[in-house]
Parts: structure tokens; C-alpha cells; sequence
């Protein structure tokens, strides 16, 4: 009887881990709305009303997927505003790129350009590191 009753409980214990909701991935948690805190340009801090760029925006539309299958490419738009009142708009397509080693998220821009930056998101915070417009950038967003 006591062997009945153990196996009851380990086939519930199963199924109750087999229900639990899986977490998502860095890709999914990089998709919203993004708003600059930090912006490290070459080593140097350029955020800040009186250090070249007063605020930044960016928003990682929602990845579509089609037929239960997440195409991993979405659009994306960033507003960049100058301490000197005039902004920037990029718009193009972003790829993110996770697995066991690292996050990546390729953005390519509508102009042309292309950018590969390293990515971590922790506690609702995005850090964005690599080569943006031929300058070595470490960028940190918190969630708007």
C-alpha cells in the first residue's frame, strides 16, 4: 500500500513540474519599450543634458510568429534626442540571437547599416555593448 501511495505522489510530483510556465528567454524579454540611462561612448559618458545626447528611446516591436513558429526578427524604432534639441529616428529590423553562451541582437538599420551588439537584461534593466556607428558603445536602458 505504501508503495501504491508513493507512486501517486511522484506521478503527481511530475505532472506538476510538467505544468509549470516556462520563463522567457532573453530574446522575448528584450521585445518593449526601452528608455536610456547610460550611454558610453569609446570609454566616455555622453548622457546627460550637458553631454551630448539629453535622452534615448527604444522600442523592440513584439516578434510575429506565424503557425505557432517565432520568427526571430522584429522591427524596431529609436529616438535619440541631442542636448542641443535636434533628434535622431533609426528604424529597421532587430535579430536577436540567444543561447547558453550569450545574447546578441543584430540591428539592421534602413540606411544600410549594420550593428552587432552583446546584450544582458537583469531586473528590468537592458545593456547594449558593442560597435555602433564605428564607436565602441555600452549603453544601459531600464524598462519604460
Amino acid at each position: 500500500m505504501k508503495k501504491i501511495n508513493f507512486s501517486i505522489f511522484l506521478f503527481a510530483l511530475i505532472l506538476l513540474m510538467g505544468c509549470k510556465k516556462d520563463e522567457p528567454t532573453p530574446c522575448e524579454l528584450l521585445q518593449g519599450d526601452w528608455q536610456c540611462e547610460s550611454w558610453q561612448q569609446d570609454g566616455v559618458e555622453y548622457f546627460g543634458n550637458q553631454a551630448g545626447i539629453s535622452s534615448s528611446r527604444i522600442d523592440f516591436d513584439e516578434l510575429p510568429s506565424s503557425g505557432g513558429i517565432r520568427n526571430l526578427q522584429g522591427d524596431f524604432d529609436w529616438v535619440i534626442t541631442f542636448s542641443n534639441g535636434s533628434t535622431q529616428t533609426i528604424v529597421g529590423k532587430y535579430n536577436p540571437s540567444c543561447d547558453l553562451i550569450g545574447s546578441e541582437v543584430t540591428l539592421d538599420f534602413n540606411g544600410g547599416e549594420t550593428s552587432k551588439l552583446d546584450f544582458t537584461i537583469l531586473n528590468d534593466k537592458l545593456t547594449l555593448e558593442g560597435e555602433f556607428f564605428n564607436f565602441d558603445v555600452k549603453l544601459d536602458f531600464e524598462r519604460d
